[in-house]
C-alpha cells in the first residue's frame, strides 16, 4: 500500500482514481473501485438528474468507500446539478424529538424459494443482484433495497406456506414508476412473463395516482404507482 496526500486526503488505499469517462463509469465499476482500495467515479455529464440520484444511491448500497461524481461545469448544466446536490450532500441528523425517517432503505423477504424470487424481481421488475448472502441475496433498483432469504427458522417454517395479508404484518409493497405510460408498459411486461394482475386502477383526485396490482412467486402482492396524467 502506497501512502501519499492523496490516499490520507480522500481516505483511500492506493492513490488510483478511476477515470470518470464513458457509460461504463456507472455505480458498479465505480464501488468496485472502491473495493480495490482506488477512489471510484462515477461519469454524469449531461444525464437527467433522476438518473444521477439513482447512480447515488445505488453506489452507496455497494460500497462504504468514498466516491467521487463527474459533471461538466457549465452554465446550462448548472441547474440539473443543483437537483442532485440533495443525493450528494451527507444526510442531515435531525435534532427534533421524533426520528426523521427519509423514506425506505430496504425489505428483507421470507421466501420458499431464493433463485425463484430473485429472478422474478430481476427480471420482471428490473432490480439488480448486488451480493449474495449466503443463504439469500440482496438486490437493489437504485432507490430501494430488498433483502431475500430463507425462512431464518427452518423448524419453525409451515409447510407449503403462502403470503397472506389478511395475518398480521405486511399488506403489499408499492414501486414507483415515472408515468402513466410506464404503467402501460409494465402491463406489457406482465403479460409476457405471464403475471396475473389487475387492470390499471385510477385512485382519484385524493390519491393522484394509478397503480396496477400482482403477487410475486410466494404470493406477496405487489403494486406499482404512477402518476395520473
Amino acid at each position: 500500500m502506497l501512502t501519499t496526500r492523496l490516499t490520507q486526503k480522500l481516505g483511500i488505499r492506493h492513490p488510483i482514481v478511476q477515470a470518470p469517462i464513458g457509460s461504463l463509469a456507472r455505480a458498479e465499476l465505480a464501488a468496485a473501485v472502491c473495493s480495490a482500495g482506488g477512489l471510484g467515479m462515477l461519469a454524469m455529464p449531461f444525464q437527467p438528474p433522476e438518473f444521477v440520484r439513482a447512480q447515488i444511491r445505488l453506489a452507496r448500497t455497494m460500497t462504504t468507500q468514498p466516491f467521487g461524481v463527474n459533471f461538466i461545469i457549465a452554465e446550462e448544466s448548472f441547474d440539473n446539478r443543483q437537483k442532485c446536490t440533495p443525493a450528494i450532500e451527507p444526510e442531515e441528523v435531525s435534532m427534533a424529538q421524533h426520528i426523521a425517517t427519509q423514506g425506505v432503505h430496504h425489505f428483507r423477504l421470507t421466501v420458499a424459494d431464493v433463485d425463484r424470487t430473485v429472478r422474478f424481481y430481476t427480471e420482471v421488475l428490473g432490480f439488480v443482484k448486488l451480493m449474495d448472502l449466503n443463504p439469500g441475496a440482496f438486490l437493489s433498483n437504485g432507490k430501494v433495497g430488498l433483502g431475500i432469504g430463507p425462512h431464518p427458522y427452518p423448524d419453525r417454517a409451515i409447510k407449503d406456506d403462502r403470503f397472506d395479508e389478511n395475518r398480521v404484518g405486511l399488506d403489499h409493497l408499492s414501486f414507483e414508476v415515472p408515468s402513466r405510460a410506464a404503467l402501460g408498459e409494465a402491463v406489457q411486461v406482465l403479460d409476457r412473463y405471464r403475471v396475473t394482475h389487475s387492470e390499471i386502477r385510477d385512485l382519484g383526485e385524493a390519491f393522484g395516482i394509478c397503480i396496477v396490482i400482482f403477487r410475486d412467486p410466494d404470493n406477496i402482492q405487489l403494486e406499482l404507482s404512477g402518476p395520473r396524467q
